[in-house]
């Protein structure tokens, strides 16, 4: 047996645009699934609720700003070490 889910998925891109693409999910019995991921013919931004689109850049930015701060700690740390082995 197989199912398949298509949805839509909208992109933010480095240079600030948006992108929209269409995605094609299959599972079968065996556990395993396929993940398709297509540049959408229709471009319009306006099929996406912007709310949500808000709330997922802010969460993202969020989660990235928490990763980078306990990566700064860690490299600080290695810092002192190496620091206290130069003297």
């Amino acid at each position: 047996m197989k199912c398949r889910k298509e949805d839509r998925e909208l992109y933010l891109l480095e240079d600030g645009t948006l992108k929209a693409f269409y995605v094609v999910c299959e599972w079968r019995n065996q556990g395993s699934s396929e993940l398709n991921r297509f540049i959408s013919k229709y471009q319009n931004v306006e099929q996406f609720d912007v709310d949500d689109i808000i709330k997922n850049i802010e969460w993202h930015l969020r989660n990235r700003l928490k990763d980078l701060g306990e990566r700064k700690k860690t490299q600080l740390k290695r810092l002192e070490k190496l620091k206290e082995l130069k003297i």
